[in-house]
Order: structure tokens, then sequence, then C-alpha cells
């Protein structure tokens, strides 16, 4: 068991031998260290800017619903015993523990929990009763740092996986490398010398190799077959980073849930890319399409939890996303054929029932994880009409 662990320090020996420095960021964290406050995050996974064009036993939940928790402001709180420990106590609602009810507990480490996505993902496992441990270079902890994350992930029954870099401007393809590869190699190794119950990935729909324009798909609607093509440095690190899951939780026995996001937005998300498309309508499909897929960061922290209590075992990948596509008024249908000419129609007469359906599969996520998004683009339309 201990086999990854020893040739993770080995390689991070090497590294400090012939002088590399890698920069020890990731894409949870806000701020980078002092020496290199640099961009963290891809424009797809930040909060908004002008740029943007969606076998554990199940926990016991309440008849509460997650939508609740999520809108209530007081259970993402960080007290101030968390902020010195890095560990979040369960912080169940009043009316959970009214109902009788509480979630099977479990010990979550999530890396990257100071950025948007594991902000999300520990405000939601503590509100539903996990206990989280928090670990995220703006902690000073670093992925790139075996024996620091063998220390963290300690007595945890699980791990959330979302540190990365994701290929902004200045972010070089061997700190890409650095950080998503052998970082992701180093929290399975970890994860392999504690024997862990299960692993959850925060990979990206970039592992395919066909968003930010790299190149035209195959087919549409998109799903998890769809062959992968990726061409940049940060879409081969998510690529290869997934391999690696599959490889380590096929030989060493820990399910691996890896989760496939596209463009991750918040609340203002919504407003701003109804904001440029009226200055500019082709904002939304230049300078690429990205097939009018998003996800809500509300709905992404409950896939993450449903992925750590769903009934499975060895490796699965999964798309995730919004039940519907962003879209200034043309249906799935005409803008994949008007915009993807090439890409072969595979879209079944649920698109007729539905024309701005999603066209990413979510029949998988549905299925395994027993998840289904919340929060649309029509939702966002109506609410504001």
């Amino acid at each position: 068991m201990s086999g990854l662990a020893d040739q993770s320090r080995r390689i991070a020996r090497h590294e400090r031998a012939v002088g590399t420095d890698p920069l020890r960021l990731t894409s949870g964290s806000r701020s980078a260290s002092p020496a290199a406050p640099l961009a963290l995050r891809d424009s797809r996974f930040t909060r908004p800017v002008a740029s943007l064009p969606d076998s554990l036993e199940p926990a016991v939940v309440s008849p509460v619903t997650l939508g609740d928790i999520l809108n209530s402001d007081r259970n993402f709180k960080t007290d101030r015993n968390q902020e010195q420990t890095g560990i979040r106590e369960p912080n169940l609602p009043s009316h959970f523990l009214d109902a009788g009810a509480r979630p099977r507990s479990m010990r979550v480490l999530v890396t990257g929990s100071r950025g948007l996505i594991g902000e999300s993902v520990v405000g939601l496992l503590s509100a539903v009763g996990h206990t989280v441990v928090e670990y995220d270079l703006r902690n000073s902890q670093d992925i790139l740092d075996p024996a620091t994350l063998l220390k963290a992930i300690r007595n945890c029954n699980a791990v959330v996986h979302a540190a990365a870099l994701l290929g902004r401007p200045g972010e070089g393809s061997e700190d890409i490398m650095a950080v998503n590869v052998l970082g992701t190699w180093n929290v399975l190794a970890a994860c392999s010398e504690v024997r862990v119950q299960r692993l959850v990935f925060l990979s990206s729909v970039d592992a395919l190799g066909i968003f930010k324009g790299e190149r035209s798909p195959d087919y549409l609607p998109l799903d998890n077959d769809h062959p992968c093509y990726p061409a940049t440095p940060y879409a081969i690190s998510k690529y290869l980073a997934e391999e690696m899951c599959r490889l380590a939780s096929e030989s060493y026995g820990f399910p691996v849930v890896c989760l496939r996001p596209p463009g991750v937005w918040t609340e203002d998300t919504y407003a701003m890319i109804e904001a440029e498309r009226s200055k500019r309508p082709e904002f939304e499909w230049h300078p690429y399409w990205e097939y009018g897929a998003f996800i809500d960061v509300r709905d992404l922290a409950c896939a993450c939890l449903n992925a750590l209590t769903c009934d499975t075992k060895g490796f699965s990948r999964i798309l995730v996303s919004s039940a519907d596509i962003t879209t200034s008024g043309k249906a799935s249908r005409e803008l994949a054929q008007t915009l993807c000419p090439g890409a072969d129609w595979r879209g079944d007469a649920g698109y007729e029932e539905d024309p701005y359906r999603t066209l990413m599969d979510l029949d998988p996520a549905r299925e395994l994880l027993g998840w289904s998004p919340k929060h649309t683009w029509r939702r966002f339309i109506d609410d504001h009409e």
C-alpha cells in the first residue's frame, strides 16, 4: 500500500535535487503565495469576469432540502476555531436536529478548500453533518508537499480533490503539470497509504479536448464515451490525472469518482452573461462556443456530496452540468447544427419536448449519483422577466 507514497517522495526529492521549484498554487485558493500573485482559476471556474461566455453507505438526510441549506448563509460561515485549525466541525441546522435524523458522519479532506468550488463543498459537507479537514495553499498547505498532505489525510474517510492550476496566462506548462499531475499523484498516494474509502476528483470537460475552441466534437450531445483529444497543458493534465485515478482505483481498491464539470457559475454570473450578450450578441459563441454548457457552483457542491455517499465501487467518470443550455434564444439542436455542422447529431426525441435541454448526457449522473441540477438558465430568465 505504501508503494505509491514512496514513489511520490522519490519524485519530490528528485525535483528538489535538480533545482526545480514549481509554483505552489492551487485552483482552490483565492490568492497565490506572496511571491507569485498570479490569477489562479480559468475564467470558466472563477468568479464572474468579462471573458466568461455550468462503498460508503448513503447519508441519512431529513426532509429538509439541500437547497434550504445552500441558501442559508449562516451554514457557510467559518468560525474562528476552524480558521486556526483548518478543521470544520459539523454545523447542522437546528431543523435537522429537530427532525431527529443525523447523517452518517464522515471526516472528509477537501483540497483547494478556499477556492470557489472548495468553499461551496466545505460549506455543504459541514452543513449536513460531516467533519471537514480543509487543505489549501492559503493555509500554507501544498499538494506538492507529500508529508504535509499525508499528515492532513490521516483519520479521514474520504477526500474531495479540487486543487489545481487551470492554465491562466502566466502559468507555465511545467507548473500546470507539476500541480495537476504530480499533485494528484500525491493525493492518490496518500489515499492509498491511509486506505480512504473514497476519492472524489474534480476533473473537467476540458479532458475531452473539445472545449475552449480546441476542436469540434465528433458528435452532440456529449457523453462520457466521447473520445478525448486533449492538446493544451491544462487539458492534458486533467486527462492524465483521470487516468491515474483509474489506475490507482483498480490497483489499490478504493472507489474514485471523477466529476467533469463545464464552466462553474456563481449567482452573479447569470446577470453578467445576460448583460454581455445584450451589448454584444456574438458574445454567446465568440471566440468559441462551449455548447451552452455550465453548472451552478451550488449544484456542483451537491454533486460532490452525492459522489461521496452514493453506492458505487471502482472508477467512474461523470459529466455534470445544468439541465439546460445558456442561450440568447436559439434551441440546443439549432445551435449545434449551426455552430458545429460537422458534428453528428445524436439527440433523441427529448430535444423536441425540451428544446433547450443540455448538450451533455446527465443520465449517468442521475443514475449513479442520484443527482439532478436545480439551477438553470431558464429559471434565471423567468425570475428576471
